[in-house]
């Protein structure tokens, strides 16, 4: 009786205090920073169609951009990180694209949040230039878009209303460069003919 009590009382011990270890190395096994969003954790959902929130971001020289002086143009999206591979990866397919569309009223920006603490974006883009626009993100863009994997990409309409999201699930740029394209032109002004029909 008394070694059946004893097993009943280590069995309870263990109960007990393996949930707290449990719960402390599920949530060690993501950061535990403020900003990047954990499985846990609820995001917001942007719903195409919707009015893209609207930012006020630095550049690295601290200039001011918004979103709403991009109003009448196709806005371009990409939430990047320094430490995630695929963004880096696909840098040259947005650099392309913002190449591409430079003579068309289309802004592209690159928009940098949950960076490693000892990240340097000035010196990051002295070894290399981009095309689109370097914007430092803060944690509230962040949730406003509801980024919850990176990279992210939006396409936001000269109307100002989101049109198209893409989270990034391979890294494979030719599908990409595809769905991208087709999301701008879909939305892209289309250029007036100067010639009356009379003419």
């Amino acid at each position: 009786m008394k070694t059946q009590k004893l097993w009943a009382l280590v069995v309870v011990c263990l109960l007990t205090f393996s949930a707290p270890i449990h719960r402390r190395q599920t949530e060690a096994d993501f950061p535990t920073s403020p900003q990047r969003p954990r499985p846990w954790d609820k995001v917001k959902e942007v719903a195409i169609g919707s009015a893209a929130p609207d930012w006020r971001l630095k550049t690295v020289e601290g200039e001011t951009a918004t979103l709403s002086e991009s109003r009448g143009k196709v806005v371009v999206l990409d939430f990047w990180a320094n430490w995630c591979g695929p963004c880096r990866k696909l840098e040259p397919l947005f650099d392309q694209l913002a190449n591409e569309y430079q003579s068309k009223p289309v802004k592209f920006f690159t928009i940098s949040v949950w960076p490693d603490q000892d990240f340097n974006p000035r010196a990051y883009l002295k070894e290399r230039r981009t095309a689109p626009t370097f914007l430092i993100g803060d944690d509230p863009v962040a949730k406003d878009y509801g980024i919850w994997g990176l990279p992210t990409y939006f396409v936001i309409d000269p109307a100002g209303k989101v049109s198209y999201i893409h989270v990034l699930l391979a890294v494979d740029p030719e599908p990409l460069e595809k769905l991208l394209r087709e999301a701008i032109e879909r939305v892209l002004p289309k250029e007036q003919d100067d010639k009356s029909f009379f003419q």
